[in-house]
């Protein structure tokens, strides 16, 4: 193998990836514990204990916050993933917005 490429193998054998599971948040409680309970449910079936539920805003953990954490348990690469259970008043004028383009 060539030394540059061998390089770039032996990085990204290093990378721990976290993941972020992440929605708007909600000001129901319920709301934000199905998110909270979908990562549980995530790490156990994966086997993977890097995954973390996180909220833009209207619950706790917020993003940041929750970053800090994977970065504390030695993840050095971050994956968000957008989760939204219900359309909300964005995704919704976006929809119309589209549909009336047609």
């Amino acid at each position: 193998m060539a030394p540059q490429r061998a390089m770039l193998y032996h990085r990204a054998m290093r990378r721990k990836t976290g993941i972020l599971v992440f929605t708007h948040g909600s000001r129901l409680k319920e709301g934000n514990e199905i998110v909270i309970k979908l990562v549980e449910q995530l790490r156990e079936r994966l086997g993977y204990e890097h995954i973390e539920p996180c909220f833009m805003e209207l619950g706790k953990p917020l993003i940041p916050v929750a970053i800090k954490k994977l970065v504390s348990k030695g993840c050095n690469h971050i994956f968000g993933y957008a989760f939204f259970l219900v359309p909300g008043r964005t995704c919704a004028r976006t929809s119309r917005s589209f549909s009336s383009r047609r």
